[in-house]
């Protein structure tokens, strides 16, 4: 039976890598350059439909967005999440090494600004989405999501974090956030018990203080996997942290069609 399934889900990315995704390029002001990113409709999207759909952005999107797009696309087809548009963008920031602060500056400021102010929008603005937004991050891309949660009002209303690596700085700063936010916010982390030493102690030392936060407006989840090193357990984390964002956003259903009842963020939680 396991077989058939794992079968099955790679039928499913396989499929998916395949299917069309689409290139475009966006003139960066804030970056001064061209910034190529890769987007992937719902299955049945329609510009003409009243159908809103999440967005869900990838940061390391030159190798995370396939794994991204085959378990998204097998969970809507088990109708355990609505479509999505999924967007890659090619983050080549900082190390987190390279700043141990928990703010953000030089190049990985001007990229975090270009998400926010430009990317975010002309995707709003070109397509059907609706107000709720997933990131996902892979190592040292989580120092730059995590200061979307740091904003005064976070950029994000779901953070996928595969392997982080957090500093002691950003590891407080985001122990003292959660505690005082007032919008809805999930919060996923995947480690390894093969990962990095240092990676797999801040990953624990968070965990620790995350799952004891009662706050109604933060849903925390935490996985360790056992004998995964830190490359194969990306796929597990990815498949567990779509599952557990969209436990939290379920659409209406009839049959084998996602009839969309769109929710916005701020009900999530209730």
């Amino acid at each position: 039976m396991k077989k058939d399934l794992l079968f099955v889900l790679f039928l499913f990315v396989y499929g998916s890598v395949m299917a069309q995704t689409a290139q475009e390029s966006i003139d960066s002001e804030v970056l001064d350059s061209k910034q190529s990113i890769s987007i992937k409709l719902p299955k049945n999207y329609g510009e003409n439909s009243d159908l809103e759909y999440p967005i869900i952005l990838v940061l390391d999107g030159d190798y995370l967005l396939k794994p991204v797009i085959g378990q998204t696309d097998f969970q809507a087809y088990f109708e355990n999440m609505p479509g999505a548009i999924i967007v890659g963008a090619n983050y080549n920031g900082s190390k987190v090494g390279d700043n141990n602060s928990s703010s953000v500056s030089g190049y990985d400021a001007k990229f975090s600004k270009f998400i926010g102010e430009e990317l975010l929008p002309y995707l709003d603005q070109k397509f059907n989405s609706n107000n709720f937004r997933v990131v996902v991050g892979y190592k040292h891309s989580a120092s730059l999501m995590n200061s979307f949660l740091l904003n005064e009002q976070s950029l994000f209303q779901a953070y996928v974090n595969l392997s982080p690596e957090f500093t002691e700085d950003m590891s407080e700063k985001i122990i003292q956030r959660v505690q005082s936010l007032n919008s809805d916010v999930i919060y996923y982390i995947a480690s390894s018990m093969n990962d990095s030493k240092s990676r797999r102690v801040h990953a624990l030392n968070v965990n620790k203080e995350l799952k004891y936060i009662h706050n109604n407006h933060f849903k925390f989840y935490f996985d360790d996997f056992i004998d995964m090193s830190h490359h194969t357990m990306v796929m597990s984390g990815v498949a567990r942290g779509v599952e557990k964002v969209f436990e939290n956003y379920k659409p209406a259903v009839a049959g084998k069609e996602m009839k969309e009842e769109v929710v916005s963020y701020e009900r999530i939680l209730d």
